[in-house]
């Protein structure tokens, strides 16, 4: 959440702030037993099993970066908590394709849509 201003006023920080923001997310990815189908610049896209580990990594992962100590140059740009996430969750039916230039599974259809339309929604 507003990580391009962060980006234009500071980006040694949010240099290190991403690596720090994917460590974590990768860290509850791994616990929570999810997928990581792939990443858009700060966006991942994951999937879990069932929605309560979905619900649980979410949980996780924003109590983390509330509690992460982040460049203090990105605390003098904005809040005390400089990096803040949205996160959409959706559960249903996907279509699945084996991406054979990533080497990883993709998936598309009505439920990943929704999913990005709940995250959008996010404040």
């Amino acid at each position: 959440v507003g990580s391009s201003s962060l980006w234009m006023n500071c980006p040694s920080g949010m240099k290190r702030a991403l690596r720090q923001h994917h460590r974590i997310l990768r860290h509850h990815i791994e616990t929570h037993f999810g997928y990581e189908v792939k990443t858009i610049g700060d966006a991942f896209m994951i999937s879990f099993k069932d929605p309560a580990a979905a619900c649980r990594f979410a949980v996780d992962v924003q109590q983390d970066l509330i509690n992460e100590k982040w460049p203090e140059e990105l605390q003098a740009e904005t809040t005390p908590i400089p990096v803040k996430v949205r996160i959409g969750i959706h559960c249903g039916e996907l279509e699945v394709e084996y991406d054979e230039y990533s080497g990883k599974f993709d998936y598309y259809g009505s439920t990943v849509n929704v999913a990005s339309r709940v995250e959008g929604t996010a404040d």
